[in-house]
């Protein structure tokens, strides 16, 4: 068994204020998040690469 099973690799955030989070998150790590809009959902993900080991996540509005 390696160390990236069962490990961690996907979170969200919910946020009632989309952009402000956005804003907020940007300017603090120093990112820029992408859009990820589907019909009922919306979500501005951060920079990141689940599928090799590395953790990935997302705002997602709320409310």
């Amino acid at each position: 068994m390696d160390n990236t099973t069962n490990a961690l690799n996907w979170f969200e955030i919910a946020t009632t204020d989309l952009a402000r989070a956005q804003q907020f998150y940007e300017t603090v790590f120093g990112i820029k998040m992408d859009a990820m809009d589907l019909p009922n959902i919306q979500m501005r993900t951060f920079p990141g690469d689940g599928m090799n080991g590395k953790v990935g996540g997302a705002l997602v509005k709320s409310g």
